[in-house]
């Protein structure tokens, strides 16, 4: 919640200052550094200046001073309208980059695996080894599961690595909504899609059905699952 509020109020800044900054732009016309310019007096001698300019015509040199105002004028809302442009796109993409960082998407694959660097292994939970799911070296948990006897948590990273093994091959495309059954229908045609199958039930039914695995029972479901990761390698079949 913190780094949200924090994100918001640059957000809201960086749109103070983008008003700011358009205003002061509009405020640095020539027509207002003029009018604010203060005025001082100086005496005038008429009859010099009358007696200066009695031959000289001035109307070709006032086209010509207009013209001269007129086009300092027109370069000045030129550069004006440009700079205001300029940080108005950059504003944009700024805002656009926090957008991004603060709803957390992460390049072509999208959200589902994580560009950050995964925590320290020994305290990640489930949850987080799938969100780290192509950084996280994944047997190392499965060891762990063992030594602690917890055969169904073993099971569930067995599949979790499989399902790596399968994404790494191009095999599918691994996200972490999609269902089992998405991924079985991707491996349509795979010499391996029956032994594929049959795991996923056995996962299934002790993962979701919260069956008990004894140990032995727990070891004869491994060799399978290495079977399996064995034909999976072998596999040299068009990717997805």
């Amino acid at each position: 919640m913190k780094h949200i509020q924090k994100h918001t109020r640059l957000i809201l800044l960086l749109l103070q200052m983008m008003v700011w900054m358009s205003i002061s732009v509009h405020g640095q016309s020539p027509e207002k550094r003029y009018y604010d310019k203060p005025l001082r007096e100086r005496p005038f001698d008429r009859e010099k200046w009358e007696e200066s300019t009695r031959d000289i015509d001035y109307s070709k040199d006032s086209q010509h001073q207009k013209d001269v105002v007129q086009d300092q004028n027109s370069n000045e809302a030129l550069k004006a309208g440009i700079l205001k442009f300029v940080i108005i796109v950059l504003a944009i993409v700024l805002v656009a980059v926090i957008l991004k960082h603060l709803l957390g998407f992460s390049g072509s694959r999208g959200a589902d695996i994580s560009s950050k660097p995964p925590p320290i292994a020994g305290k990640m939970q489930l949850e987080q080894i799938e969100d780290y799911f192509d950084q996280v070296n994944i047997k190392q948990f499965i060891r762990e599961a063992i030594s602690e006897n917890d055969y169904p948590l073993a099971i569930r990273l067995y599949y979790l690595q499989m399902l790596k093994q399968l994404h790494e091959k191009k095999f599918i495309r691994w996200k972490k909504q999609k269902t089992n059954l998405d991924y079985t229908r991707e491996l349509n045609g795979r010499p391996f899609l029956e032994r594929f199958k049959r795991i996923t039930t056995i996962f299934e039914r002790i993962w979701y059905g919260n069956q008990s695995v004894e140990k032995k029972a727990f070891h004869h479901i491994e060799t399978q699952f290495q079977n399996l990761t064995k034909e999976i390698a072998a596999d040299q079949q068009n990717t997805i």
